[in-house]
């Protein structure tokens, strides 16, 4: 990856997500993947309309991008968290990263 684009990706979650992940977010992702750091969100929408989704993308875009950076995934039930944790692995690796540690609870990006 090119040093201008790695700058472009680390800026613009939703252009990674579109063009690494390979996946065209709805606005209200762009919009959720684009908040500052830190930004309480409200995402109001219904079932299935991809809440988990997104934020598997920023928790995936978050371990790639902010070494030591730590994410915290509560869900109502553990067969959820463990789901979620699964997905940001998927999208982890397929962004070409590797992890120290990787189990059903938990993933440590390697590096």
């Amino acid at each position: 990856m090119s040093p201008l684009r790695e700058i472009a990706y680390r800026l613009d979650p939703a252009l990674w997500v579109k063009e690494v992940l390979g996946v065209r977010p709805r606005p209200w992702q762009e919009r959720f993947l684009r908040a500052p750091r830190g930004a309480q969100i409200a995402a109001l929408t219904g079932r299935q309309g991809g809440k988990s989704t997104t934020a598997c993308w920023a928790l995936s875009h978050a371990a790639i991008f902010q070494p030591g950076s730590l994410s915290v995934v509560v869900c109502p039930s553990q067969r959820q968290s463990s789901e979620l944790v699964r997905r940001v692995r998927e999208a982890v690796l397929k962004a070409g990263g590797t992890f120290r540690l990787d189990n059903v609870f938990a993933v440590d990006r390697a590096g």
